[in-house]
């Protein structure tokens, strides 16, 4: 807030069941393009990793969070970002007391228009390929997932 003290907070929340092997595969193929053979490392040890690394990162933040002015923050779901975009755009909008111009909102629209889910794929992953289960993300992710004020969602 000391170098952006007119900053306002956009918190979209998502099952930490998805985004923890999505950033696994993630990882993966970024190795892929800069390292030609990987073979030597732990792929279940990095999964592991990589789940403490976006847990601890996420306790870290809500603790900041705890700090600020509620006021500064607008929580949103992965599935209302995805489902309802510029329904999600009014409410941000509103909710800072922000104009959002004719311009603003059809230029909006025509980026989602231009880019519908899956226009490049589908992202596939899964626990199993990084040693997690569905039970050590529920478990590790419990402080989160278990907090209704944040509206989660796959």
């Amino acid at each position: 807030m000391t170098v952006f003290p007119d900053a306002r907070f956009i918190w979209c929340h998502r099952d930490p069941k998805h985004v923890i092997p999505s950033i696994n595969s993630l990882n993966r193929a970024v190795m892929s393009m800069y390292a030609r053979d990987y073979s030597h490392l732990d792929a279940h040890d990095i999964g592991r990793k990589v789940m403490e690394w976006y847990a601890s990162s996420l306790e870290r933040a809500l603790k900041v969070r705890a700090t600020l002015p509620e006021e500064l923050f607008i929580d949103c779901s992965q599935q209302e970002f995805v489902e309802q975009p510029m329904a999600l755009v009014e409410k941000v909008y509103s909710h800072f007391n922000f104009h959002l111009t004719d311009a603003s909102r059809n230029a909006m629209q025509k980026h989602i228009d231009d880019n519908p889910k899956n226009k490049h794929g589908k992202h596939e992953y899964d626990f199993a390929s990084f040693g997690l289960t569905a039970d050590m993300i529920d478990e590790r992710f419990a402080f989160y997932t278990r907090d209704k004020r944040f509206p989660i969602s796959d």
